[in-house]
């Protein structure tokens, strides 16, 4: 890949970065970190949302690219059965909302197949979960050749390595 076609653009916090590859088809790829709740003070834009939450910036990301395709790979920090398989004990939360209505005005599906554990059990007694998630705009999707936990990768990490393959053809550089 031509490199010089590769800008990256980070936020001002560094729990979000986007990967802009400027070829035939642009690509946008966001990497985040939505951080657990600290109790900051809720966003006022986004009703409910906590105000160190990565979503209202993902959201606008999102927005400002949407001539793109796109990709959205992260540790979001928090569970809904769409993408768990399995009903949570508190219900959807603000945030869980929040994100699945951005996904859809933007047309991502989920990737990672739904129930795939990505940070296993820490402690008796405590059920692995799915809270590191890939979402994509069909063309992304349709050029995806994998996405799932690969053990391989694994770096003794809390959470288990999510990789995602995609054939996109680059022009070949003289």
């Amino acid at each position: 890949m031509d490199i010089s076609k590769l800008r990256i653009h980070q936020q001002p916090s560094r729990d979000i970065i986007s990967a802009l590859f400027e070829t035939e088809t642009p690509m946008a790829i966001h990497n985040i970190y939505n951080p657990h709740t600290d109790g900051s003070t809720p966003n006022a834009r986004y009703y409910g949302i906590p105000g160190n939450s990565v979503i209202p910036k993902l959201d606008q990301k999102i927005h400002t690219y949407r001539t793109h395709e796109q990709i959205v790979v992260g540790d979001l920090n928090m569970q809904h059965h769409d993408w768990t398989g399995q009903e949570e004990r508190n219900g959807p939360t603000n945030q869980t909302t929040c994100l699945r209505e951005t996904f859809q005005r933007a047309v991502l599906e989920q990737c990672v197949p739904v129930g795939t554990i990505t940070r296993p059990p820490d402690r008796a007694n405590n059920e692995g979960t799915t809270i590191d998630l890939v979402w994509a705009t069909e063309g992304t999707r349709t050029a995806m050749i994998s996405c799932g936990v690969q053990h391989d990768m694994d770096c003794d990490s809390d959470h288990l390595p999510v990789e995602t393959i995609l054939d996109v053809s680059t022009p070949q550089r003289p």
